[in-house]
């Protein structure tokens, strides 16, 4: 169906002929054949739609994000994000998909650079999470850089389970530490699983079987099992400066949850 839609639909897009539900159609039916060159043009257009409002948003984050996950090869991406606008290349989803892309395609120090870039004008935990997510390589480069992180974000949940997965990937002790104080802060299923891979690398083996389970019942919404060995450590409610940039990049200040 989305084959057809996509036959009928482009030669009105060509003409510039489309109404504006058939320019969303079109949107749909590109990204779901995986002709992400037809679903990208049907931005601009898009755009002008007064109708769509905020939605667009979501419309142009989703067109993007596909687009950048789908790119073939390394040159092939690099054109796709030198051609995005600068607006464009600071959605974080669109950020995190560019560096994850990147990293597949043997480029890990571009997609670094990207997150580092957006993580210096405003934190975000999804792109710290992201930066965890890079795969094996620079793993030792981006454990230094995340740890500098640690002192402004010192109860980021998403901080500490990018350094534990660091820590593991790199053979570094602290991975436990850093596992331990972000299942005091919040202890979701991921968080589990990579507490379980430290305790697996650690040689725990019974307490890695328990935070196993308990990685499975969070990803349920059930009850997780409690772990008597397990150091809650004492956190650090103090708040933390942040530096942010405005549009020009001019660095302000300011405080969490301001």
């Amino acid at each position: 169906m989305n084959t057809e839609a996509l036959a009928l639909l482009k030669p009105g897009a060509d003409s510039g002929t489309l109404s504006p539900d058939a320019w969303r159609s079109l949107n749909s039916a590109a990204l779901a054949c995986g002709d992400y060159a037809t679903a990208l043009a049907t931005l601009p257009p898009l755009a002008k739609d007064e109708a769509l409002g905020v939605a667009f948003d979501s419309i142009e984050t989703n067109t993007l994000v596909a687009a950048l996950a789908g790119s073939t090869d390394a040159s092939r991406l690099a054109a796709l994000w030198s051609g995005l606008s600068r607006a464009q290349r600071r959605i974080e989803g669109v950020v995190a998909a560019y560096a994850r892309r990147a990293a597949a395609l043997g480029q890990p120090l571009a997609g670094m650079s990207e997150i580092e870039a957006a993580l210096r004008r405003q934190w975000s935990e999804s792109l710290v999470l992201a930066y965890g997510e890079l795969g094996p390589a620079e793993a030792n480069a981006r454990l230094r850089q995340a740890e500098g992180w640690l002192g402004a974000q010192p109860n980021s949940a998403a901080l500490l389970l990018t350094l534990g997965r660091l820590c593991n990937q790199c053979g570094r002790g602290k991975a436990r530490e850093y596992l331990e104080r972000g299942l005091a802060i919040d202890a979701t299923a991921p968080m589990w699983e990579a507490f379980a891979d430290c305790c697996n690398g650690l040689e725990d083996s019974a307490t890695a079987q328990r935070a196993y389970r308990n990685a499975l019942r969070a990803a349920r919404g059930e009850p997780v099992e409690s772990l008597p060995a397990l150091v809650r450590a004492a956190l650090d409610t103090r708040a933390s400066v942040i530096e942010e940039r405005s549009e020009h990049g001019v660095p302000r200040l300011v405080l969490p949850g301001r």
